[in-house]
């Protein structure tokens, strides 16, 4: 469909044809070729606004010579191999000049074909009015020069064509025919075609509407602009200031959803009718229009809100932020009407920094809804689930007091909806409340996602009581070697009796236990010296995932650990670049140590450590990285983000609460300065306001 194109794809659209018709050069009119035009069935006399159908008959002496283009699309730019100038010159004009002066169109995107031309006609229908408005009674002689003929050896080179004269009698038409033909087009338009009679198509009735050329179907043709035919009728139309007096109403009306491309419309409408090009003028219209959009949302609903906030959002050239809050307080009065995927947009404030007395009602809203999905592994169901607990994640951000019971009871759930990721978050180090519930619905659970998510569940909050025989279904587990559970129910195990945790570390399993995973929930010096151990392992994949633990958990101690074992590393294959690359696991150790000492949480880097990592690094891709991190480190200041959920980012360091943000802030040389990056989170100016504080006390500055 025509009418859709933005300025710098209008201009595109310039350049493509500029580019094609030089491509295409026709060689001058072929002689070899006829044209005939007629009417189907012989009338010659038509109203202003009746259609007229055209058949072109084309036809050649010189068989295998050349071929048609087979295209008979709409004029929305893409169908230009015809060209009709009509006798007097005056009384009637080109419907979509000044749409396509303005920028309307757009060029290619057709499918076609191509047919032989022989001295047997091929037949072409087209409907003369889209190139043609008659505005005035009179006698017209119309002819057609036509570039659908090309050589059949050289399809670049069109083969162009003049038709035959057609004498055409346009007469006034009465009122009376005018209301019966748009009643009848409007009739089948909005209802179902009649049982009986000609049965006329809705696309023959867009036809008629956009020719008609009345007042009433210019205003009708608004309300179906989706339609290409009533499309670009309002843009051909003799009436357009009613089309545009009809859109403003529909801008107006409540159920009316407005998006970018009824913005861009009325901006066509709106364009002077004056010679010279529009493109200009077009932006700076839809820019007017909007703050008309901005006053008619307080009265939009349902579905018109969602379209027509998000056109005003995405404005490209920016909303005033007091525009922006104002539009988060219509979408939360529409919360409940909204789609899930929009309700989970504003609760992210994705639209703007909503306060907390509007966003925590609709977070409430969508953490608690809880539908029943038939199939409850489904995608649509993983989704809702998806975007439930983010928003439960920040109603607790907000509100923790509010939110404490619901997360209580998605925790006690036979079937936990949300993963440790947000069920995870409470402050409680032990919740003694869940215990049986948590130990009863993991043994009764069947499968495997549910009892991994329950494992984890108790492994961040289970207490040592042993009646929940949590310790029996360990050692079970460890046994028959069902992997899914034993990191969560280790960590349980390390977090209530680190000392008898030692051993069943120590002893293993069927399955590969990781320290890092294990990490996600407990960490302590049980767990460092094992990890510790692992750097010493043949297999490279753990001591990548004993890197890993130290780097997130480890003490300031594990720093010598790394650095003796990755210098071991180096000595053992420097000068042997090529094996290294070739082995890959090999690789991955070094990088894995080189990783772990950059990002550790307990120690910081410094110019020193970046020389000693250069030095030790093998191969050019390991050099690169160690490059790219030490340029990094040379910039300031150091910039610091929100990530939610209490998270922070320091540089490249990942701090997974505000403890440990403060630890890793007083590790940095006092004077050091710190830029907040803003996210427009929940919570995060209280955030910012702790953090800048704590460094301006410890001799730092965060700003």
């Amino acid at each position: 469909m025509g009418g859709r194109l933005t300025k710098a794809a209008a201009a595109r659209t310039v350049l493509h044809a500029a580019c094609w018709l030089a491509y295409a050069q026709p060689v001058g009119p072929a002689s070899d070729i006829h044209l005939t035009v007629r009417i189907p069935g012989g009338q010659t006399t038509f109203r202003i606004g009746e259609r007229i159908p055209l058949e072109l008959s084309f036809s050649t002496s010189a068989p295998q010579k050349y071929q048609l283009n087979m295209a008979t699309d709409d004029r929305s730019g893409r169908m230009n191999f015809e060209s009709f100038t009509a006798d007097p010159q005056t009384g009637w004009r080109d419907p979509l000049d000044l749409y396509l002066r303005s920028g309307g169109g757009q060029f290619g995107g057709g499918i076609t074909r191509f047919a032989p031309l022989s001295a047997q006609p091929v037949v072409l229908p087209l409907d003369l009015n889209q190139w043609v408005r008659f505005d005035h009674p009179g006698d017209y002689r119309v002819t057609v020069q036509s570039h659908r003929a090309v050589f059949a050896t050289q399809p670049a080179r069109s083969a162009p064509v003049i038709s035959n004269e057609l004498r055409l009698t346009i007469v006034a038409a009465s009122p009376e025919w005018q209301q019966e033909t748009l009643q009848k087009a409007l009739a089948v338009w909005n209802g179902p075609a009649p049982a009986s009679g000609p049965q006329e198509s809705r696309a023959d009735a867009a036809k008629t509407l956009r020719y008609l050329g009345t007042e009433a179907a210019e205003r009708a043709m608004a309300h179906y602009r989706e339609d290409p035919d009533c499309y670009l009728g309002l843009m051909g139309s003799a009436f357009r200031a009613a089309g545009l007096d009809e859109m403003r109403k529909l801008l107006r009306d409540p159920a009316v959803p407005v998006d970018r491309q009824f913005l861009d419309t009325m901006a066509l409408l709106a364009i002077p009718d004056t010679p010279g090009q529009h493109w200009q003028e077009r932006a700076e219209l839809q820019d007017r229009f909007l703050p008309e959009l901005i006053a008619a949302l307080p009265n939009k609903k349902g579905a018109a809100v969602v379209a027509s906030v998000q056109t005003v959002m995405g404005n490209p050239r920016g909303v005033d932020p007091d525009v922006r809050r104002s539009l988060t307080d219509v979408l939360a009065a529409n919360f409940d009407d909204l789609p899930i995927a929009m309700q989970s947009d504003l609760a992210s404030n994705r639209y703007g920094r909503l306060d907390a007395i509007l966003l925590v009602p609709m977070l409430r809203k969508m953490a608690e809804r809880d539908p029943q999905f038939p199939q409850p592994q489904s995608a649509e169901a993983a989704e809702f689930n998806r975007l439930a607990g983010d928003a439960l994640a920040k109603w607790y951000a907000l509100d923790p007091a509010d939110a404490r019971p619901a997360m209580l009871r998605e925790i006690s759930r036979p079937t936990p909806r949300f993963p440790i990721d947000v069920l995870g978050i409470l402050p409680d180090k032990e919740l003694p409340e869940v215990d049986q519930a948590l130990a009863a619905h993991f043994e009764a659970a069947t499968d495997r996602a549910t009892s991994r998510n329950l494992a984890w569940l108790i492994g961040r909050y289970a207490t040592a009581a042993p009646e929940t025989g949590i310790l029996a279904r360990l050692d079970r587990d460890l046994a028959s070697g069902i992997c899914d559970t034993q990191a969560p129910l280790l960590a349980w195990l390390l977090r209530v009796d680190p000392e008898r945790a030692r051993p069943r570390l120590e002893n293993g399993s069927p399955c590969r236990v990781s320290p890092a995973e294990i990490g996600k929930l407990q960490s302590g010096p049980v767990l460092e010296e094992l990890a510790t151990k692992g750097l010493d392992g043949p297999d490279a994949g753990a001591v990548a995932d004993a890197a890993a633990y130290l780097a997130e958990n480890g003490s300031a101690s594990a720093e010598t650990a790394l650095w003796s074992h990755l210098a071991s590393w180096s000595k053992r294959w420097n000068d042997h670049e090529n094996e290294l690359r070739a082995s890959g696991r090999d690789e991955l150790a070094g990088q894995s140590l080189m990783q772990a000492l950059i990002t550790a949480q307990g120690w910081l880097m410094s110019d020193a450590k970046f020389r000693r990592l250069a030095d030790l690094a093998v191969g050019a891709a390991m050099r690169q990285q160690v490059e790219q991190y030490a340029r990094v480190w040379q910039q300031r200041p150091w910039l610091v983000r929100c990530t939610g959920y209490g998270q922070f980012q320091i540089g490249w360091y990942r701090a997974v609460s505000m403890k440990a943000a403060k630890e890793k802030l007083l590790q940095f040389p006092k004077g050091t300065e710190f830029r907040w990056i803003v996210q427009e989170l929940p919570g995060e100016p209280a955030d910012l306001h702790e953090l800048a504080e704590f460094a301006m006390n410890n001799g730092l500055r965060l700003w």
